[in-house]
């Protein structure tokens, strides 16, 4: 929503809450450095947005932090039996001292009435549990896990209004050595009042527009652009090439979006009409769908984009059937010369499809089959 639909939403309240469990559930999943400049630039325009709508005071917290292991750190440590430990401590009823470990009683730490003790690794180290190896870790006797930090911000003014309309144009480019690539530009779309001040760099981040569980990886600039915190910095009115990477379960084709996630300026954001292929990090444990299964029943919104009705009924064709014959095209294009011009246009189409599309010929019959899923 805007900030004046939320000013009014808000106007009664003497507290808002934001809360977010992004970084924490994408750490526990393995995906947590992927996820964590998202998840930032989120709270980022959180606090922007309610700033805008009136806000002065906000108060910044978490529960814990965390720590985040590599390579260079210490293998697992052992502590009895591995169902014994947790991660990063161990509870006991016996004062019993072990190498390497740190030991303290739950009554010197000021729990009334609790027998026990609880043992921590001296280093960063976690426990062998028996269970696979995270890099991501918390609980112990690591200083983000104790110390809980609070970060006070008071505006000493209201946010001032944005002057300046911005739009992004941006278009599908070759990829580049594995890289997808986006050819965009920030340009000026309107001038409210005479402009002194506005910024000569706006922030864009990139996200999957129609799908989940699609992680983004920014690899690199060329042009007036730069990436810097997860976000790439683009000068107005100049041109840039960004290439990055998708990645998710299984392979699949979507749309992303190029943004504005902090909401410091007023930004639309723009959708470029091309579909990127996903790299699957990890294969399904059970076969894929034969490619007679239902394709797309959930949403079909992405056939809005072919304007010719006989276009659109092929490709609705493939997503439900899976293939459809030379013959077939043609009764549903109008005919030979439908035909060829859609043979002609095929790869601009096939771009578009959250599926792939590949031409095979069986017995002599042409056809067109479809490859992955939405």
């Amino acid at each position: 929503r805007d900030s004046g639909s939320l000013k009014r939403s808000i106007a009664q309240a003497r507290l808002v809450v934001v809360h977010s469990l992004e970084i924490d559930n994408a750490g526990e999943k393995g995906v947590g450095p992927a996820v964590f400049d998202h998840a930032m630039q989120k709270l980022r325009a959180a606090w922007r947005l309610l700033w805008d709508a009136g806000v002065r005071r906000f108060v910044f917290t978490s529960d814990h932090g965390f720590l985040l292991l590599d390579d260079n750190t210490a293998p697992a440590q052992a502590h009895g039996r591995r169902i014994d430990p947790d991660r990063r401590h161990v509870f006991s009823p016996v004062a019993a001292d072990h190498d390497g470990e740190v030991r303290v009683a739950l009554a010197n730490l000021g729990y009334e009435g609790a027998e026990g003790h609880v043992m921590f690794p001296e280093t960063t180290a976690v426990f062998d549990t028996g269970r696979r190896s995270m890099n991501f870790v918390h609980g112990g006797n690591s200083l983000q896990e104790r110390v809980i930090p609070v970060l006070t911000v008071v505006h000493r003014a209201a946010a001032g209004g944005q002057n300046v309309r911005y739009g992004i144009k941006a278009k599908a480019a070759e990829d580049v050595a594995g890289m997808h690539c986006i050819e965009a530009k920030v340009e000026v779309l309107a001038q409210r009042s005479l402009d002194f001040g506005s910024s000569q760099n706006v922030e864009l981040g990139l996200r999957v527009h129609d799908a989940e569980g699609v992680q983004v990886e920014l690899c690199q600039t060329r042009g007036k652009a730069r990436i810097a915190g997860g976000m790439v910095v683009a000068t107005v009115g100049e041109p840039f090439e960004l290439f990055f990477r998708l990645s998710g379960a299984a392979d699949a084709r979507v749309l992303v979006q190029l943004h504005h996630p902090s909401a410091v300026a007023d930004v639309e954001p723009c959708v470029p009409d091309v579909r990127f292929a996903v790299t699957a990090t990890r294969r399904p444990s059970s076969p894929p769908p034969a490619p007679s299964a239902r394709v797309g029943t959930s949403s079909t919104s992405w056939l809005e984009q072919f304007s010719d009705p006989g276009v659109r009924q092929v490709f609705e064709h493939l997503a439900t059937h899976g293939t459809v014959t030379e013959n077939e095209a043609a009764a549903m294009l109008g005919g030979p010369r439908g035909l060829r011009r859609f043979a002609i246009q095929f790869e601009t189409h096939a771009q578009k499809a959250p599926f792939g599309v590949r031409i095979d010929v069986v017995a002599g019959v042409k056809r067109y089959v479809r490859e992955g899923s939405e």
